[in-house]
């Protein structure tokens, strides 16, 4: 079995119970709909949890054998999310604001798992989010006009973020109508991905997709993209609003 994202206790109950019960689960229910991108994972531990708390017993009777032989039964939430496409665990309890939770009440989360980072916040959870996406990566395009002007955080990316592994690496070179120094093709080098990890490739991407693209895109394995509204660097910078879209590419 799985998922796009994880639904915590009380919303994996509301989506399932919400066709027998409408009117007990219709504002959370049309809620989760706005964020939620099925399908969702799951696991006996949870499903036994959700039991207890109220999931109908059809309901229970029906995803049972589904999860009979996964073999994640009793993984807490926080590791069952790891394997999901977003890693993304969606929760409407007011604590629950950092990542991997992503609170479908909070004005930061719009359709399309959009997340904002403000003016002075810490970055860390959204650098560790985007971690956990490239772990298990083979290739990973970088699209930012600027990523070889804002050199100094931007290659944090490198030494801190991407993961020690074989893996082929994709730049878009800086726009040519922009007047930008230095390029990104004269920081994006194989002598420097080969510096920081030995069994690192990279290579221009001459692909139409991100010519001349003004946003910044960050592409894992051609299935995941993330959308950046700021440069790169603002994953280190905090003097101005950070926000990152996160969606499946088909």
């Amino acid at each position: 079995m799985s998922g796009n994202v994880v639904l915590s206790d009380e919303l994996l109950v509301c989506y399932e119970n919400y066709h027998l019960e409408p009117r007990k689960y219709k504002k959370s229910y049309n809620r989760l709909l706005a964020q939620f991108k099925p399908p969702y994972l799951t696991n006996l531990a949870q499903l036994q949890r959700c039991k207890d708390a109220g999931l109908n017993d059809s309901c229970f009777d029906r995803l049972l054998p589904i999860l009979a032989n996964a073999g994640d039964a009793r993984l807490e939430l926080h590791a069952l999310a790891k394997s999901t496409r977003y890693q993304f665990i969606l929760t409407n309890d007011d604590a629950c604001q950092q990542l991997p939770y992503v609170n479908i009440k909070s004005k930061n989360v719009q359709s399309l798992y959009t997340v904002t980072c403000g003016p002075g916040e810490s970055r860390q959870r959204l650098l560790e989010h985007i971690e956990g996406l490239c772990a298990k990566a083979k290739r990973i395009l970088i699209c930012d006009n600027y990523f070889g002007a804002n050199w100094d955080n931007s290659q944090k990316l490198f030494r801190a973020v991407f993961p020690r592994k074989p893996l082929m690496f994709e730049f878009v070179e800086t726009a040519s109508n922009l007047s930008v120094s230095p390029r990104n093709s004269t920081k994006l080098t194989e002598s420097f991905v080969r510096g920081v990890y030995a069994n690192w490739q990279i290579n221009q991407n001459i692909g139409d997709k991100y010519l001349n693209r003004h946003d910044r895109y960050l592409l894992i394995d051609n299935k995941l993209e993330i959308m950046l509204s700021s440069g790169f660097d603002y994953l280190y910078k905090t003097d101005k609003e950070i926000s990152c879209v996160f969606r499946l590419v088909n």
